[in-house]
């Protein structure tokens, strides 16, 4: 997933920063806002049992490279405006000019987002708001309204995986191509794989999952199975699939096509 640009730059050279997030199922937003943002001294996490439990909190902090020292995890109930006020209250947080508060409200409940906007507008703040389906952020003001200014930074597949708690079993494989991009590309612009042969190969495929519980390591092509007794000729003639090996279609290459 990728985005671009950058946000507006923030006077913070002298400044100690904290960036707020408010956690929620939806991770991306606050892994872009973390990395998006100056380095700060400190990173507070506003979130709910519920997100702990399920561990959304530290994948933020994993894929971000967060030194855990400089978390604060504060957990409310999300839908209190008492509790959230009061919790947020107990940090004895910094009214002084030289602490800055960088603060995305894109997450959470309605009742956490308000009181969060609320309670940081007393302080030194910058209050942040991402749109739904944008590709940037907006700064909350109430005199007036601010564009949405895109960022500049980019995830992988595999942050954007780990975001939201995936785990890569296979890392060492995660970027080798099974085939070389200009076959994908002609194949897919010709739709060369939209046929029968590729439909037979489908549904071979499923009727052998569904009676021996696992996908087949290989499939023969010198002696193929009788339902794809055409898949050799269009492979090697029709389509010219660059084959590991021409007498089998290996494991990769089953899940390519």
């Amino acid at each position: 997933m990728y985005f671009s640009a950058v946000l507006p730059q923030q006077n913070t050279k002298t400044m100690s920063i904290t960036v707020v997030n408010i956690v929620s199922e939806q991770t991306i937003p606050n892994i872009v806002f973390v990395k998006e943002m100056p380095q700060a001294n400190r990173y507070l996490f506003i979130t709910t049992q519920k997100m702990e439990e399920k561990g959304v909190t530290d994948n933020i902090i994993k894929v971000c490279g967060i030194p855990m020292h400089q978390t604060t995890k504060l957990p409310v109930l999300e839908n209190s405006f008492q509790n959230i006020t009061y919790r947020l209250k107990e940090l004895n947080l910094n009214k002084d000019s030289e602490t800055q508060y960088l603060v995305n409200i894109t997450g959470g409940t309605k009742p956490m987002s308000i009181v969060v906007h609320d309670f940081f507008r007393q302080l030194n703040s910058c209050i942040y708001y991402m749109p739904l389906g944008s590709n940037g952020f907006m700064l909350c003001h109430t005199e007036k309204d601010e564009p949405i200014v895109p960022v500049s930074c980019k995830l992988n597949l595999t942050q954007y995986l780990q975001g939201y708690g995936f785990e890569i079993a296979n890392p060492a494989e995660i970027n080798q191509m099974t085939v070389i991009p200009e076959f994908t590309r002609l194949v897919f612009e010709e739709k060369l794989l939209n046929t029968a042969e590729i439909g037979l190969l489908n549904k071979y495929i499923e009727t052998f999952a569904k009676e021996n519980h696992y996908q087949p390591g290989s499939i023969s092509l010198t002696n193929p199975p009788h339902e794809l007794v055409a898949l050799p000729a269009f492979l090697y003639y029709t389509v010219k699939f660059p084959l590991q090996d021409n007498s089998i279609l290996n494991s990769r290459e089953i899940q390519y096509l």
